[in-house]
């Protein structure tokens, strides 16, 4: 009897750890949410229904109504399903009013990494108040927008994140300001872009960030790509194929701050791509094919705190037309070979100046920054072909860094200021002479350093040298022709009245002699005041005697 029992009670295990495993087939096999995924986490005040990386397909009808962020990431949903507005949140919620910690409202959604490639026609339609959705990721293209996507339930979108997605394009009035008027904040980065519709982005008064980067865009047109987006702070075109800036681009963007066009092919960039009045703080131009910077835009942009135009082509640094409030300046992987006399003059507000892995450079003046720059606090000269550098060049007391290393210095008089220099950052890793090649200049005894007449100095003193002489050589042959010079005396009469005599030499030849008139002096002068006649001679012409010409000279 027992033995039956026993039987039984193993037959009855073994149905429900049958009817159990069939349960767990079904679930995944359907991809129903379980209460597994129930769970509500609070999260900065606000409610998270967290059901990430669960391998579903669907969603269950039932949500917790307190769920105000709904988190599927990383499932497998191939559409965006429909979502229902939470029973606790008011029919006449004021949204942009909203109190997050007590509406219950449906505010954040993602379905972030899942295969989503189309949407279900309801999808948004249920929610009154969602501020952030969040569909990078996924498989959506272009096809599957349209003007009605986002025209129900997104109203109060502040945030909408696209990247990640084989967009290709994005047509006209996909996202338009009717359906979203106050999106902050949109990401179509990584979506494999060539090209904008005219009126795709536009007209979002109240849009702050943009962000285009990671895409294939090559021409943007200047009247409508970024037309009234007057409240832009910040824009993203990174790693696209940008080859020019075309007048107007950014001409309406006048509250834009911070402009990231690195990793681009712009070799040209129009005067009027900016207007005067533009806030930009912040440019970053590096990795382009500019060859000169460009000062025509700088004159457009007055409060500019920050330039990279490192690894572009430029070859040559002149002064700009003006001065610039530029505070950070960074010209490494170019193709200078000198900075010449005020050079960076311009750039008079500098805090920090970086001109690193230039190996052309070997030439710094003196004066490159021009008479002083008071603010400058930084300065990185690292791996360059700078063999020499003058201690007049940096005002090394007021700076906090300082970083040469990777120069080939040659260890003379001429750089013994680095000895006491206490903001050397790194090696100073002497180049030569030979005696001193491989040492770090600052572990070497002064006396060591050998004492050069810098190039500078020698031809300041050849100068000098060949200078006395000829100054000297110009005066004496002044003195000896002085009587050949015409005689230039008093405002109204130069030339007209001279004294002269001549003498016979006795070979036939006559020798004109020049004399100064001083015992005419009274009625020259009387003649000059319009005193007297002035159509008599002062002097008689006549042919003197030797001692009677000595006595009038």
């Amino acid at each position: 009897m027992c033995q039956l029992k026993v039987k039984v009670a193993s037959a009855f295990t073994m149905t429900l750890a049958f009817q159990f495993c069939v349960l767990v087939i079904l679930t995944v096999a359907n991809g129903k949410i379980q209460q597994e995924c129930d769970r509500l986490v609070r999260v900065n005040g606000m409610f998270v229904y967290n059901c990430s990386n669960k391998e579903a397909i669907e969603i269950l009808e039932e949500l917790p109504p307190e769920a105000e962020v709904l988190d599927f990431s990383g499932n497998f949903f191939t559409e965006l399903p429909q979502l229902n507005e939470s029973p606790k949140c008011p029919e006449t919620v004021e949204c942009p009013k909203l109190n997050l910690t007590v509406s219950h409202c449906r505010m954040d959604v993602s379905f972030r990494q899942n295969k989503i490639n189309r949407f279900n026609d309801k999808a948004l339609t249920g929610l009154r108040c969602l501020q952030s959705l969040d569909l990078s990721h996924n498989e959506i293209n272009a096809d599957k927008f349209d003007s009605t996507t986002f025209q129900q339930g997104a109203f109060y979108l502040l945030k909408l994140n696209l990247s990640h997605n084989p967009l290709s394009t994005l047509h006209d009035h996909v996202i338009t300001s009717p359906w979203m008027p106050y999106l902050r904040v949109l990401d179509l980065s990584h979506c494999d872009l060539e090209q904008l519709g005219r009126n795709s982005v536009d007209d979002h008064t109240q849009l702050e960030v943009l962000d285009l980067s990671y895409n294939k865009l090559k021409e943007l047109d200047g009247h409508t790509t970024f037309k009234g987006l007057s409240n832009l702070t910040t824009l993203d075109l990174r790693h696209n194929m940008i080859t020019s800036l075309s007048e107007n681009l950014f001409g309406d963007l006048i509250n834009l701050k911070h402009l990231w066009l690195s990793d681009n092919r712009i070799a040209s960039i129009h005067n009027a791509s900016f207007y005067n009045d533009t806030k930009l703080k912040l440019l970053h131009l590096q990795n382009n094919q500019l060859s000169e910077i460009p000062y025509q835009i700088l004159d457009k942009l007055p409060l500019l705190e920050s330039l990279d135009l490192s690894n572009n082509p430029i070859t040559h640094v002149t002064g700009g037309p003006g001065l610039y409030k530029i505070k950070y300046l960074s010209l490494n992987r170019t193709l200078i070979r000198a900075l010449d006399s005020y050079a960076l003059a311009s750039f008079s507000d500098l805090v920090t100046l970086s001109i690193s892995d230039v190996p052309q450079l070997s030439t710094i003046s003196s004066d490159f920054l021009g008479r002083r720059a008071p603010s400058l606090r930084e300065v990185i000269l690292v791996n360059n072909g700078v063999a020499r550098l003058s201690a007049d060049a940096l005002p090394w007391k007021q700076l906090t860094l300082l970083r040469l290393s990777g120069n080939p210095w040659f260890c003379d008089s001429d750089v013994e200021w680095m000895l006491d220099s206490k903001t050397i950052e790194g090696e100073v890793i002497c180049g030569g002479p030979s005696n001193l090649a491989g040492h770090d200049i600052r572990t070497i005894n002064p006396k060591e350093l050998p004492r050069y007449f810098s190039t500078t100095r020698l031809t300041l003193f050849i100068s000098l040298v060949v200078a006395f002489p000829v100054a000297g050589l110009f005066a004496y042959l002044v003195w000896k022709r002085r009587r050949h010079f015409n005689c230039l005396h008093l405002n109204n009469v130069r030339g007209r009245y001279v004294s002269v005599v001549t003498r016979d030499t006795g070979h036939g030849v006559d020798e004109t002699v020049a004399v100064e008139m001083k015992v005419h002096f009274q009625r020259l002068k009387a003649v000059s005041n319009g005193e007297a006649d002035s159509s008599k001679p002062f002097i008689k012409m006549d042919t003197l005697s030797k001692q009677e010409e000595e006595e009038e000279i």
